[in-house]
């Protein structure tokens, strides 16, 4: 095993090494950097259920991950008395967050206070941005004691004061019609941290507020592509994009009612549609075609919402004789600054001029003071534009060359004379050469510790001669089995004979079981007591004879049968009134079918 291990950590050296080779430069979204984390903490108390009377808090929630930049690092924090799930930030968790989201349930008391610090405890160190958004009813504490209670208070305003006095914005969307007054600490967070209150917000309205808490408070570029009143319960959107080369393009569609029989007609190298009760995201990977078209079952009002995103890269070019130009390259490597899209509108700190931004003096203060802002066209970047390094451009000829000479030597410079400035290789390359090597090892791991497991568990186990259950058969287990006696000379040790081999077309009397444990013959009537497994492969009693069967307090009478639980114990009195048998289920389980 020690020289396996050996192995495992060469192995993982050498792909850290690997990883360094061919990703010299920190990654934007890297531990270096930081990345915008958002925690989703949602209270599943019982007080939300009368709160939150349709139950589409869930599906709003859901909504809200699948909105949001692909790039975010998004986590969740579940609570009731205490913490239920949490998953912490990252760029890959939008599957798990939402399937925790579609298995919640409201039940037991409420105990906001950890859940804050749950989440507070939750961001990483070198997050860029920090935002909680948190859905609640508004109460703070109610546990079952007092003593519990004032504890749960005291933590939620400690750690509330901590969060206020952090770089944390938190945006709380407060369930519920206003039957009771929220806590006013809970509702003055938003405001001290910077962020947004929604307040007393009905079940009902919760996926428009979601909408504009992603749109308009979090600021997530999107355009509006469609909105319509649907009478009869048809709709459909046909949604063109602006643009070609896009990475991901997104629709989002909200409903008034239930969403159903949603059909999409997209063409790019992956579709994926996320359903809930009152939305639906379509996701195009790669789109090539221009146009999205999507019919669905709905009815009242429906609009639909396209979010665009690219990974885009900032490219230089170095004029021989003549200053600096950049453009922005697309993941196929085309400049999209060429697109027509783009020419009304573009925001840059400098001018755009035929598909590039110019620069012509001052190299080092223009580079610092160079942003690009394409949010107005409703696109996220996946990544944040950095800019390279630029050598200083060679020392431009000494003779003279008139303005028109020069002029023309800058707008029709041939390609061949273009001294492309090389940014590394392509991390999307890259990491996905990594993941695949990460997937197999971790594959490899996994097998080998399961044969590791079985080889264990092989030769510790005994032979089938110590009685030890057949896994074969539909239900084993033991019983705990003895004689109680009121004269000291004819007791019996507790036995405990294995219930092997014992399926549902088998039945074993009580006699058979205790001729097995060598048990003097005083109950001659259990020849017609048996033991069997029900419908639900648990361990039944059957009482066929005269005599008086106890189950518990309770009389088994001739005829009945009772399906017995852990440790129920079975009294059966004999004809000698001074002996009983006593029967207790002492291990029961049922092993899986082969």
């Amino acid at each position: 095993m020690n020289k396996h291990k050996k192995r495992i950590a060469c192995f993982l050296l050498s792909l850290c090494a690997f990883a360094l080779l061919l990703h010299p430069s920190a990654s934007a979204y890297s531990d270096d950097t930081g990345a915008h984390e958002l925690i989703v903490l949602f209270d599943n108390s019982t007080s939300m259920a009368w709160n939150d009377t349709a139950f589409l808090a869930p599906d709003a929630l859901r909504q809200l991950v699948h909105s949001l930049p692909s790039h975010w690092h998004l986590g969740l924090v579940t609570f009731r008395s205490d913490v239920v799930a949490l998953v912490p930030p990252g760029p890959d968790t939008r599957a798990e967050i939402s399937g925790i989201l579609d298995g919640t349930i409201y039940t037991n008391w409420t105990n906001a206070g950890a859940g804050l610090r749950q989440a507070l405890e939750l961001f990483s160190d070198n997050a860029q941005n920090r935002t909680i958004v948190f859905m609640t009813d508004g109460e703070m504490a109610m546990l079952s004691t007092p003593n519990a209670t004032a504890e749960a208070v005291a933590l939620a305003e400690s750690t509330i004061a901590q969060i206020s006095a952090s770089d944390i914005q938190v945006h709380t969307i407060v369930v519920g019609d206003g039957f009771y007054r929220a806590h006013e600490a809970i509702l003055g967070l938003a405001e001290t941290t910077g962020g947004h209150l929604f307040q007393d917000i009905p079940s009902e309205d919760l996926s428009e507020v979601i909408s504009t808490l992603a749109f308009d408070v979090l600021e997530i570029p999107q355009s509006q592509a469609g909105l319509a009143q649907l009478g009869d319960a048809a709709g459909n959107f046909t949604v063109r994009l602006p643009v070609t080369g896009l990475d991901s393009a997104r629709v989002l569609i909200t409903t008034e009612s239930a969403i159903e029989h949603i059909v999409v007609n997209g063409n790019g190298s992956n579709v994926s549609i996320q359903v809930g009760q009152r939305f639906a995201i379509v996701e195009v990977l790669d789109p090539l075609d221009p146009v999205i078209h999507i019919e669905f079952l709905a009815r009242g009002v429906s609009s639909a919402s396209l979010i665009m995103e690219w990974d885009l890269e900032l490219m230089a070019t170095l004029y021989t004789g003549r200053g600096m130009r950049f453009w922005l390259a697309d993941s196929a490597g085309e400049n999209v600054l060429l697109n027509p899209f783009f020419h009304n509108g573009t925001e840059s700190s400098l001018p755009v001029k035929d598909g590039h931004l110019h620069l012509s003096s001052e190299l080092e203060k223009a580079l610092h003071a160079l942003q690009v802002h394409l949010e107005a066209f409703g696109i996220n970047l996946r990544s944040p534009i950095e800019v390279p390094a630029i050598p200083q451009p060679p020392t431009p000829p000494t003779e003279e060359v008139d303005e028109a000479s020069e002029e023309e030597a800058f707008t029709d410079t041939p390609a061949e004379e273009l001294l492309p400035i090389e940014l590394g290789p392509s991390r999307r390359f890259a990491w996905v050469i990594l993941i695949m090597i990460c997937l197999g090892l971790a594959v490899s791991l996994v097998l080998f510790r399961i044969r590791s497991r079985q080889k264990s568990e092989k030769e510790s186990s005994p032979s089938m001669s110590t009685q030890e259950p057949d896994r074969r058969f539909e239900f084993t287990g033991k019983l705990d089995l003895y004689v109680t006696t009121t004269s000291p000379d004819t007791g019996e040790s507790v036995q405990t004979p294995y219930m092997y081999r014992l399926s549902k077309r088998k039945r074993i009397s009580l006699a058979a079981i205790l001729r097995k444990c060598h048990i003097p013959d005083n109950f001659p009537s259990s020849d017609h007591i048996y033991l069997t497994m029900d419908k639900w492969s648990s361990l039944q009693i059957s009482n066929d004879s005269n005599d008086t069967v106890f189950i518990g307090t309770n009389i088994l009478t001739k005829t009945q049968s009772h399906t017995l639980s852990y440790l129920e114990r079975v009294r059966v009195c004999s004809e000698n009134p001074a002996q009983e048998l006593v029967i207790s289920p002492r291990f029961l389980y049922r092993p899986q079918k082969h």
